[in-house]
């Protein structure tokens, strides 16, 4: 799958990865139009989230919340 030119190069490698773990499924993966099984999709939105700096940050506590979290979700 091509990506567009402003795709990181270790979403390829990461999202390869992931697919091999367990083929086909039925959830979504950023920016692909490719299905996975949950545990996969969920591990490759995590990826793809902390991976794209597209995390948030707590202030108050110094984490970043929403990549652990939306990807369980």
């Amino acid at each position: 799958m091509a990506l567009p030119p402003n795709a990181y190069a270790f979403s390829d490698v990461a999202i390869a990865g992931v697919t091999a773990l367990g083929g086909e499924g039925s959830c979504n993966v950023i920016g692909r139009n490719i299905r996975l099984p949950v545990r996969d999709a969920a591990l490759a939105n995590g990826i793809l989230i902390h991976g794209l700096d597209f995390d948030d940050t707590h202030l108050n506590s110094i984490i970043h919340a929403t990549a652990a979290c939306l990807p369980c979700a």
